[in-house]
């Protein structure tokens, strides 16, 4: 018997404000549990696998952790998500794998194996932020690409 995932159909929220989100964008060949880990050791955040996104049929759904994984088949991408909410800040972080397989999550972005989303009020400056992560010896590129972010993009990065 096999367990069937609810799929959660993407939505646009009106409300979000883009110059509140912050993009960094990282170039790694690290293995996305690694990085996370990296990340979180550094910052003392608690980013952990919430969910994944999945293309099928050029259809993206997200998939919770905690609903199962969706079918598995050659043809379905899952590009997993790394989430951390500070509740008494109010701020998450986002950790997106942008590369499986030589396929993209958001195309656009193609040169970063991996995307940042910063959203809230931060103890540290993007700069700040940028410069530790850069110290990682697994990443060979880090760039702040707020600049680039668009409401597509922000409905690509905003699962919860």
């Amino acid at each position: 018997m096999s367990k069937k995932s609810k799929k959660n159909k993407l939505k646009v929220d009106k409300s979000f404000k883009l110059d509140k989100l912050k993009l960094i964008g990282i170039v790694s060949d690290l293995e996305d549990y690694r990085l996370a880990w990296l990340i979180n050791q550094e910052f003392h955040w608690d980013l952990e696998l919430r969910g994944k996104v999945y293309d099928k049929e050029g259809e993206l759904c997200y998939s919770r952790v905690e609903e199962g994984v969706a079918e598995e088949s050659a043809d379905i991408l899952k590009f997993p998500i790394f989430r951390f909410i500070e509740e008494e800040v109010k701020y998450e972080v986002s950790l997106i794998k942008n590369k499986i397989k030589n396929r993209l999550h958001i195309k656009s972005l193609k040169q970063f194996d991996y995307l940042l989303g910063l959203e809230g009020e931060f103890v540290y400056l993007p700069t700040q932020m940028l410069d530790r992560i850069k110290k990682f010896s697994q990443v060979q590129m880090v760039v702040d690409i707020s600049s680039e972010m668009t409401s597509e993009n922000y409905i690509l990065l905003s699962y919860k």
